[in-house]
C-alpha cells in the first residue's frame, strides 16, 4: 500500500479519535451502512419413493407416498444498519 493513503489513514484515525461526547460542541448524527450477511433457513423438498406404483388403480394405499424433508438452504442478504457516529456541532471546528 502506498505511503499517502496510510498517511491519510492515520490523520482520519487520530482526528476521530480526539472528539469526546461529553465536550459541549460535540454533536452525535446516525450513520447508515450496510453490511452483507448470510441467512440460512429451511426449504421442504419431496423425496420421491425409490419404487414406482405398478397398479395404482387397485388401491392407492398399497403405492409408496413422497416423502417431504427440509433442508437447509442459504442465501446472501445485504441489511441496512446505523451506527452513532460524533462530529463537531454546525459552526465549529476540531483544532
Amino acid at each position: 500500500m502506498p505511503l499517502c493513503p496510510l498517511l491519510l489513514l492515520a490523520l482520519g484515525l487520530r482526528l476521530t479519535g480526539t472528539l469526546n461526547s461529553n465536550d459541549p460542541n460535540v454533536c452525535t448524527f446516525w450513520e447508515s451502512f450496510t453490511t452483507t450477511t448470510k441467512e440460512s433457513h429451511l426449504r421442504p423438498f419431496s423425496l420421491l419413493p425409490a419404487e414406482s406404483c405398478h397398479r395404482p388403480w387397485e388401491d392407492p394405499h398399497t403405492c409408496a407416498q413422497p416423502t417431504v424433508v427440509y433442508r437447509t438452504v442459504y442465501r446472501q442478504v445485504v441489511k441496512m444498519d446505523s451506527r452513532p457516529r460524533l462530529q463537531c456541532c454546525r459552526g465549529y471546528y476540531e483544532s
